[in-house]
């Protein structure tokens, strides 16, 4: 079982109805993995501050982020990406 966190560009692809995210999205949770949505506590913050948070808690509870923004946790080490939207 893995655990995917989605990154809020994931979420909008989403609720915009994107064929490719709905579609890994049911993918994953039918081959019994879990979706979960990270805390974004963006007061004050600026974006890069909140990808390093998302990429913390992502690499702390040893999830896989799925973001459309490959290229912005690229030099994150030890953090596993993926991307649903495209």
């Amino acid at each position: 079982m893995s655990v995917y966190a989605l990154d809020s560009n994931i979420i909008s692809f989403y609720l915009r109805e994107n064929a490719s995210v709905i579609e890994n999205i049911e993918k994953a949770i039918s081959n019994g993995n879990v979706i979960v949505i990270p805390p974004k506590r963006n007061a004050g913050r600026n974006t890069e501050d909140a990808d390093i948070f998302i990429a913390a808690f992502c690499i702390h509870n040893n999830y896989i982020l799925v973001t459309d923004n490959i290229k912005h946790f690229s030099n994150i080490t030890d953090l596993r990406t993926i991307n649903w939207a495209r």
